[in-house]
């Protein structure tokens, strides 16, 4: 039986202290200035809903092990059906369809799911699709009072928590972002979720009168394990750079919204409408992840919110958090690339400057690893680390090396260097790496993050198309000024550089922060 992994248990002793509070609240429609409508649950409203799904789910013979995708807008819904897959021991698997048609349905059938939660049409076709033909589907209808009524059982009351689970079994399944190759499934075990919940809670706890506004889905769980209000944002989640952030601002201020969490590119659109005279009292906290955060919305965020707590974290898929930093100390500190602050306290981190082919003894991995202010790769290990990728072999070959005395440690890819107080600075992507006519080593964020803060500038990029060192840049509006501080700034750093404007840098689909760089070369191609 598990021994570690207490969400369920931690959910449903608050549906039972206090069923009257606030649990979630999800926008359903909203025009040009404020929400018109949301889905909003109490714990007492979700502990019913939840219990009637875990029935449904017993029904239906989904139980123990067995990986059920959810395919569907987040919504009250899917939060609910998460809790009660948990409850029965089952595995949430998520496949965003933000990845694009193709390597969903890679995703999908590399899942080897029992079943599917999705779109009607999605279900009325898909013995026309060949990854789902094997795969048990039910509909979820958009608004509609019962929008899982083939997975419901009404009426029923007893949660019946599974307790045959260990702590080294699935959990939650979920597929990377890369832009290249298959999707990668991330394992996060029952003991990796606990883990991951204990690691961000080492960093930021919600206040019991907390109001938390988060675009990250997933991020709910945290927020409802800890029993306080959850509401999302009224944007299209799968495009948080297009928020509207006036209707933003001002469902902060109709829902008393104390702590704010999603990704640069989201809370870039809620800034820029945001000024201190909207007088939002209530937000005492604002968190950032996801991508590297631009120095320009720190210091957009600061002067809006200068008595809040202004918080950037850093980690990925398969390792949140590694590391944190306030705001205050990226603008202060002005360190080359992308400061990323002190590692958490459930993670170990070695800069390995180059990659060893054989298997390593934990105490090679001290000795070779860089010294402060070298520049290597970030590995990581924790009790919050993916340890695998399921069916991919190759992926795990590449990115999971166990260390002889039986440690798993995960290669980011990140390139970082250490400061003299042991916090961590990014510089860029060892897949990325960059070498001057001189033969010497570029890194590229640093050289990003100073050109990002030309006024006029939205974005950059420095790499390589076709063998030739290019910067791409997006300007905010035509300005024929703005390539002349550039160039200045390459000529300074001695980087002989092609220089290329983009009308719009492509970025991830997930987060809408982080530069595409593999479409910026098809684009230049």
């Amino acid at each position: 039986m598990s021994q570690n992994f207490r969400f369920v248990d931690m959910i449903w002793s608050h549906v039972q202290e206090q069923p009257e509070r606030l649990a979630l609240s999800i926008p359903q429609s909203w025009d040009d200035k404020q929400v018109t409508a949301s889905n909003n649950l109490s714990y007492g409203e979700l502990g019913s809903r939840v219990a009637e799904l875990i029935q449904g789910l017993k029904r239906e013979g989904i139980g123990p092990g067995d990986r059920v995708i959810l395919l569907f807008p987040v919504t009250v819904d899917m939060i609910c059906l998460m809790i009660a897959l948990f409850a029965r021991g089952a595995v949430p698997t998520f496949v965003d369809p933000g990845m694009g048609l193709r390597r969903a349905f890679q995703a999908i059938k590399g899942s080897k799911a029992k079943a599917i939660v999705t779109l009607p049409g999605i279900v009325r076709w898909r013995r026309f699709i060949p990854a789902l033909r094997s795969i048990k589907a039910y509909p979820w209808r958009k608004n509609s009072q019962q929008a899982l009524e083939a997975l419901l059982l009404p009426g029923a009351t007893d949660w019946e928590i599974d307790r045959t689970r260990e702590d080294g079994d699935e959990g939650i399944i979920t597929f990377t972002s890369g832009t290249s190759g298959r999707p990668k499934a991330a394992n996060r075990t029952r003991a990796i979720l606990q883990g991951q919940h204990e690691a961000l809670n080492s960093v930021w706890t919600p206040a019991p009168d907390e109001v938390a506004m988060t675009c990250f889905p997933i991020s709910s769980l945290f927020y409802i394990c800890h029993g306080v209000t959850c509401i999302f944002p009224a944007l299209d989640l799968a495009k948080p750079g297009r928020a509207k952030g006036k209707v933003i601002v001002q469902q902060m201020l109709d829902d008393q919204v104390t702590s704010l969490f999603g990704a640069p590119a989201f809370l870039e659109s809620v800034f820029d409408e945001m000024t201190p005279t909207h007088e939002i009292k209530k937000l005492r906290t604002v968190v950032t992840g996801g991508a590297p955060t631009p120095t320009r919305l720190a210091q957009k965020i600061i002067s809006t919110l200068p008595e809040s707590q202004n918080l950037i974290l850093y980690g990925s898929t398969e390792a949140e958090p590694i590391a944190y930093t306030s705001m205050e100390s990226v603008i202060q500190e002005k360190l080359a690339g992308y400061l990323v602050g002190t590692i958490v306290d459930a993670a170990t981190v070695r800069l390995i400057p180059k990659a060893t082919s054989h298997q390593p003894s934990e105490a090679e991995l001290r000795q070779i690893q860089a010294a402060p202010g070298e520049v290597g790769e970030l590995w990581v290990r924790g009790p919050h680390v993916v340890e695998e990728y399921l069916n991919h072999p190759e992926a795990n070959r590449l990115t999971k090396i166990r260390s002889q005395e039986g440690y798993l440690w995960h290669r980011t890819g990140d390139l970082a260097y250490r400061d003299l107080r042991g916090r961590l600075c990014l510089v860029g992507r060892a897949k990325d790496e960059l070498r001057n006519s001189d033969g010497n080593l570029i890194f590229p964020f640093p050289i990003e993050e100073e050109i990002d803060q030309i006024p006029g500038v939205q974005r950059s990029a420095l790499l390589e198309v076709q063998g030739v060192i290019t910067l791409v840049f997006e300007p905010k509006a035509t300005d024929e000024a703005l390539k002349p501080k550039i160039l200045s700034i390459l000529e300074r750093r001695n980087i002989n550089a092609k220089i290329v404007v983009l009308d719009q840098i492509p970025v991830d689909r997930r987060h809408n922060s982080k530069i595409d760089r593999n479409q910026v070369r098809r684009l230049i191609k």
